[in-house]
């Protein structure tokens, strides 16, 4: 059988596998193998199973992952989000929709330590849910606003996608960390606008906080979030400035976090210091499944000459380069109604990153960009991920299709900042241009 065949089949292959409930990892690896040894021959195929994954992972670059969960685990942990609560309140509570703004603003914050879009909305539904039903908000905005602002912390630096998408492209992980914090809080910005929107036109849906916060009240408000301010100027500078690789400043960032659950939980440190452990130990595990079953279906697919005959009729049909970019953000809006962000990034990158590259896309600029639309994804009906984590979280105090309606004019402000970015590719380069 042809070689390209084998490899255009492949395609048809991991989707049905993973529609029939294998993990997207294990589906990779499996095509993989079974398609060296369609090709090389068994001893190949099983051979490559011996260091592939080794030398995939066995990386000191690599150590970002754990380091980056571990830091989100250890504040999530320290139970700090209370005080990104009462500090945003202060500031925005009396604008128009200003519990919904304060909500964006926790967002924001929490994706700068902590690089889960589920864990950012569970600590945001815990914390605001009561406070907000409290001062009459409608249970479907709230879990609409929820589950809209949690993917901020996937593009948010120390966002964990991004370092992924460096992983598989071979691109640089500093510069992608960089690169996402101005057009995350671009993101911020226009949830924020939208939400002024919505409360002019619907006041009764956005009211605002009955009380006024003098400004001795707002500064000792914000006094809470100077561990978060600190912990995120010394990981992302000392990024930025050079002092120190990704994974030193996760493993800076995570000592400061352990230090703050100290400070907060000190009762319950040991177990809740366990726990943050347990979990980062199980979501590295994760993606580096993930990751290696990537790496094997890359080598695969190189073997095959599929994707790069995929990239060459696409190059060769002298489109628009931008009519090949609004294809691929149309391809991963729709493989977001069904696929975790994760998975869509190790299944598509072989083929998307070299075929944008081609077309004269900066690499840096499209990492934020597609863990931009990998976000828009998490929240895209009928399956956002993160719509479904925030239901099941509030259970039967919200409807499913509720949170799908209301998280809608925010998927319009993510798409947004796409546009935005598109006409100024500056807004995710210019920080990295100026890195040490």
């Amino acid at each position: 059988m042809d070689p390209v065949l084998i490899g255009l089949l492949s395609f048809v292959a991991i989707v049905v596998l993973i529609f029939v409930g294998l993990h997207v990892g294990t589906a990779l690896i499996i095509v993989a193998i079974v398609g060296l040894i369609l090709i090389r021959g068994p001893s190949n195929g099983f051979s490559t199973l011996q260091y592939v994954p080794y030398d995939t992972i066995a990386k000191y670059d690599y150590a970002v992952f754990p380091l980056f969960i571990l830091m989100g685990e250890l504040i999530s942990a320290s139970g700090v989000v209370t005080s990104l609560f009462d500090a945003a309140q202060a500031w925005f509570g009396k604008l128009k929709g200003g519990l919904g703004m304060t909500v964006t603003a926790m967002g924001a914050a929490l994706g700068t330590v902590t690089g889960s879009a589920i864990a950012a909305a569970a600590m945001i539904a815990r914390t605001v849910f009561p406070e907000m039903v409290k001062h009459k908000y409608d249970p479907g905005v709230i879990a609409g606003l929820i589950a809209a602002v949690a993917p901020l912390a996937l593009v948010i630096p120390p966002s964990i996608f991004l370092p992924f998408y460096g992983l598989i492209t071979r691109e640089s992980i500093a510069k992608l960390l960089i690169a996402g914090f101005i057009p995350g809080f671009l993101a911020a910005g226009l949830y924020m606008l939208m939400i002024f929107v919505l409360a002019m036109r619907n006041p009764q849906k956005w009211p605002t906080t009955p009380r006024s916060f003098t400004w001795p009240e707002r500064m000792k408000a914000s006094k809470g979030v100077i561990p978060i301010i600190v912990m995120m100027l010394v990981v992302l500078g000392g990024i930025y400035g050079g002092v120190f690789t990704p994974s030193e400043g996760g493993a800076a960032g995570s000592i400061m976090a352990f230090l703050m659950l100290l400070a907060y939980q000190r009762k319950k440190s040991g177990r809740a210091t366990f726990a943050a452990i347990w979990q980062s130990a199980g979501m590295t595990s994760m993606v580096f499944f993930i990751t290696i079953g990537a790496f094997l279906y890359g080598r695969f697919m190189s073997l095959t000459g599929a994707a790069t005959e995929i990239v060459d009729v696409i190059a060769g049909l002298s489109v628009n380069p931008y009519v090949t970019f609004a294809l691929v953000v149309i391809l991963y809006l729709l493989l977001g109604c069904f696929l975790d962000g994760f998975s869509i990034l190790a299944i598509t990158l072989p083929v998307v990153h070299p075929l944008m590259v081609k077309a004269g896309f900066d690499p840096i600029w499209l990492g934020v960009v597609v863990i931009i639309l990998v976000g828009a994804g998490t929240i895209t009906p009928p399956f956002g991920i993160v719509v479904f984590s925030v239901k099941g979280l509030l259970g039967g105090q919200v409807e499913l299709w509720s949170i799908f309606v209301n998280s809608a004019p925010f998927l319009a402000a993510m798409m947004a900042t796409v546009v935005l970015m598109t006409i100024w590719p500056q807004i995710a380069l210019f920080l990295p241009t100026l890195m040490k």
